[in-house]
């Protein structure tokens, strides 16, 4: 006599209980890979806008100041035209003498378009540059695009 039965497969209650921990496990997973890839776009643009940092980093050497190299098209500066690098949806002048701005085609958290500033620092011998982003302090750093923000638009 046979006390069990065993049946192959699988019966519903186990189906159900695997497609919820799915579903538990991939609303974890997809907003922190839409996150991961948001952030390596940002990188991306980043890099794109060395070839302007360069230009004015050149300048500032040539120049001794930094008051000359704010306009594009001049003193080596490359002009911004159409298409835009990878990532860059518009470049200007900034707010400060020798900046760069940039909006890029991220979005940040509530989804609007990501707008960074790289602001140079000059020192007696070096230029250091600072980015400064339109959400610095999202949610205490957590939803920030680009870790290394380091200052507000606007301040």
């Amino acid at each position: 006599m046979r006390l069990f039965t065993y049946s192959r497969g699988f019966n519903l209650i186990e189906l159900m209980i695997v497609v919820a921990i799915i579903g538990v496990l991939s609303s974890f997973a997809v907003p922190a890979y839409t996150d991961y890839t948001q952030r390596a776009r940002a990188g991306t643009a980043l890099v794109s806008l060395q070839a302007w940092q360069t230009a004015i980093n050149l300048c500032w050497q040539m120049e001794g100041s930094l008051t000359p190299c704010s306009s594009f098209g001049q003193r080596g500066i490359p002009v911004p035209t159409a298409p835009y690098p990878e990532g860059v949806e518009s470049i200007s002048p900034g707010s400060v003498a020798g900046s760069i701005r940039a909006t890029l085609s991220v979005l940040d958290v509530q989804g609007n378009a990501l707008q960074v500033e790289l602001r140079p620092a000059t020192t007696a011998t070096q230029l250091q540059w600072l980015v400064a982003c339109s959400d610095f302090g999202a949610s205490e750093g957590l939803g920030m695009r680009i870790p290394h923000c380091a200052a507000a638009l606007g301040s």
